[in-house]
């Protein structure tokens, strides 16, 4: 499955399953009809807002066996982009590519989550690559890589999830934070920051 959404002044237009509803002024939410990726699956999203919350309906699971990709190329002034979580089931192939460039203020936060623990579930094989590279007009002001190959990861750092936020002002990296967590608390701290609870 390829699918592309493209929003630009406040105008949705998408090719595939993709789409995307505004709730009251302020929140935009991005919706995928079945929330998981498989298989070969290739999302782009080319988004443009301004004073908005971006975020998604739910996690976002990666099945066993996949090899998806997703581009995100977005422009933000004086928003926030707050995609769910995203859980990795094992033996899931990942590739993302995220690049935003950033007026005013802005905050981002995302998560990745290895295997199903609560199912059981460990993730030890799998490769996945998650690039966040964020300007301003003044250039590039961070450059971000979640690398997995099999379980090194989780070797490395003891626990299955990793949520890590920037805060961009004044065409500055304000401020950025990382935690390692387990996957019990992850939703729990991605929406006491994020202030969304669904």
């Amino acid at each position: 499955m390829k699918s592309h959404l493209v929003i630009r002044n406040n105008v949705v237009q998408s090719s595939g399953v993709l789409g995307a509803i505004q709730i009251g002024d302020k929140m935009i939410v991005l919706t995928n009809p079945s929330e998981v990726l498989a298989n070969n699956d290739e999302l782009t999203f080319d988004i443009n807002v301004r004073g908005k919350i971006l975020t998604d309906q739910a996690y976002t699971k990666v099945l066993s066996s996949s090899n998806v990709k997703i581009s995100v190329n977005m422009e933000m002034e004086d928003s926030s982009y707050f995609p769910h979580p995203v859980l990795f089931y094992n033996n899931a192939n990942f590739e993302m590519v995220t690049e935003i460039r950033s007026k005013g203020k802005n905050s981002v936060v995302e998560a990745f989550i290895l295997g199903r623990r609560g199912s059981g579930e460990k993730f030890v094989k799998g490769k996945i690559n998650a690039i966040t590279k964020i300007y301003s007009e003044h250039g590039l002001i961070a450059y971000d890589v979640f690398r997995v190959n099999d379980e090194d990861y989780l070797d490395l750092i003891g626990n299955d999830a990793l949520l890590t936020v920037y805060y961009i002002e004044d065409g500055e990296l304000a401020s950025f934070t990382r935690e390692i967590l387990s996957y019990k608390d992850v939703f729990k701290e991605w929406s006491k920051i994020t202030g969304i609870w669904f």
